[in-house]
């Protein structure tokens, strides 16, 4: 049975408190009930373990298919942003990423930074936008 919450912080305190027995929440939920054992991850959804804890079998190790999806933010701005500005965000966000104390800040809550470029950006939302699309077509999802 499907349990609607309104996020992932929710979902995992309701999981902590065994109101429900399984849940798909992000990792960075997670991280924090990992430690002290209140929350057992039992697989990942991507296709190759995790830097955050490689004992995280992933779903396509336990039977489950080709699975490979994961929560991700990307830093966006409005169409008409002139390039010379996206380009110096980018820069400068990158450079942000790849600092080793902002790294292992993330990595604390269990998020792994993946920086790229805008047009790296550009090209995964296609991709992904497609691959869903052909999901929510061949489940006939609706949004009620």
């Amino acid at each position: 049975m499907h349990v609607p919450y309104k996020g992932g912080a929710p979902a995992a305190q309701a999981l902590v408190a065994g109101d429900i027995p399984l849940a798909i929440v992000a990792s960075s939920t997670v991280a924090p009930h990992v430690p002290n054992g209140s929350i057992r991850v039992l697989a990942i959804s991507t296709a190759q373990r995790s830097p955050l804890n490689p004992e995280w079998p992933p779903l396509r190790d336990e039977g489950a298919g080709d699975i490979n999806m994961s929560n991700w933010t990307a830093l966006l701005v409005p169409k008409a942003t002139p390039r010379p500005i996206i380009e110096k965000l980018a820069t400068k966000v990158m450079e942000i990423l790849n600092m080793p104390d902002v790294k292992s800040r993330f990595a604390a809550g269990g998020v792994t930074t993946i920086p790229s470029t805008p047009a790296e950006l550009d090209a995964r939302i296609k991709r992904e936008l497609a691959a869903y699309r052909v999901v929510i077509e061949k489940a006939d999802v609706h949004v009620d």
